[in-house]
């Protein structure tokens, strides 16, 4: 299937996070069965309502580091993915389909799991609530997530 699916144990709290990111999100009875032989699934999120960076992630860290990419993509998430699935390997694989070349391409981000996306492109901007670690390495500061950002930038660059 292309959506996101929750295991129906899965606690109110985290349906409504998930429905937030992705659009198509389907509650399933047994979410293994439902993946089937997981060949199609490209990550599995984890959702900490506490403090991802101080729970899931270490635990995610010890367990699967080895085999897979664990990163923090929220206060409180966790991604799993196979090594070499990111979302700049994404749009490296965008801009080899489409003909362009980073400095064609422009990228939003505020956590971790952003750090290669905006390493992949010209225009880079961290949102002003990003993480420090990620402004570090934009050449530009967006307005925050929180404040209709992204719109505003491309509003603004492009003269909308």
């Amino acid at each position: 299937a292309n959506a996101a699916l929750v295991d129906e144990s899965a606690s109110p709290a985290f349906i409504r996070e998930m429905r937030m990111y992705y659009q198509d999100t389907q509650v399933v009875k047994g979410l293994a069965d439902a993946c089937g032989d997981f060949h199609d699934v490209c990550k599995v999120a984890f959702f900490d309502e506490g403090d991802a960076a101080a729970h899931e992630l270490p635990a995610l860290k010890e367990r699967l580091g080895g085999r897979h990419a664990v990163i923090l993509s929220g206060e409180n998430w966790v991604d799993v993915m196979r090594p070499g699935v990111s979302k700049g390997r994404a749009m490296q694989m965008l801009q080899q389909l489409k003909g362009l070349t980073p400095e064609n391409c422009m990228a939003f981000g505020d956590y971790l799991n952003d750090l290669e996306l905006l390493e992949s492109v010209s225009e880079s901007y961290a949102m002003e609530n990003a993480l420090e670690e990620l402004k570090r390495v934009a050449q530009h500061i967006a307005p925050g997530n929180d404040e209709n950002g992204v719109m505003r930038v491309i509003r603004e660059r492009f003269a909308l």
